[in-house]
């Protein structure tokens, strides 16, 4: 449903993509504005699997290829780095749950979010989360507001859909070890 909406968006504006006087850095901008926000709208509760993905990289992919004039091949297998809707979708999401988490104790969603268990279902919304044990732990991740962004920044960058960002996880992980043994020796 919310596919049909954004291109419906999106062939209304059928003369932006074809005009000459805007650049492409404008087209794309206002792709992802117009676009991408109907079709991303309530993401998080999306279940973002492989044919999920694999679904938003072929809808992206057309779209662009109108855009930039490039085939829809080569948007899918190399879309612009700047135009991945499956990344921007992640970022987003994996943004989300450092919000929740950082929320009051009492706030629905994140009551909601701590309940999951390990392992989660393919697509969670926790499917980029750090290495963490338990949802207790990852919350304490989530404090940490600067490692979470820039483990925000590495979601995504994988092929896969399914491949959390591992290096920045363990970064992560050493930090709460740390504060964990800090707290321990006072």
């Amino acid at each position: 449903m919310r596919a049909g909406m954004a291109k419906t968006t999106f062939n209304r504006l059928h003369e932006f993509w074809a005009s000459s006087i805007l650049d492409q850095k404008t087209k794309l901008r206002l792709y992802k504005c117009a676009v991408w926000s109907k079709l991303t709208y309530g993401n998080v509760a999306w279940k973002l699997t492989d044919t999920m993905c694999q679904f938003l990289n072929g809808w992206n992919s057309r779209c662009l290829a109108r855009i930039t004039g490039r085939s829809e091949e080569e948007e899918a297998r190399q879309p612009l780095e700047e135009c991945n809707l499956v990344v921007f979708v992640r970022k987003q999401r994996f943004e989300w749950v450092g919000h929740t988490l950082r929320r009051h104790e009492s706030f629905p969603a994140r009551r909601m979010l701590m309940k999951q268990q390990k392992p989660y279902e393919e697509g969670s919304v926790l499917m980029d989360a750090p290495q963490h044990n338990d949802m207790d732990e990852l919350a304490e991740l989530a404090q940490d507001r600067q490692s979470w962004r820039a483990t925000k920044h590495a979601t995504g960058s994988s092929k896969q859909c399914s491949n959390p960002p591992q290096s920045l996880a363990r970064r992560m992980q050493t930090r709460a070890s740390r504060r964990q043994l800090e707290f321990r020796l006072d």
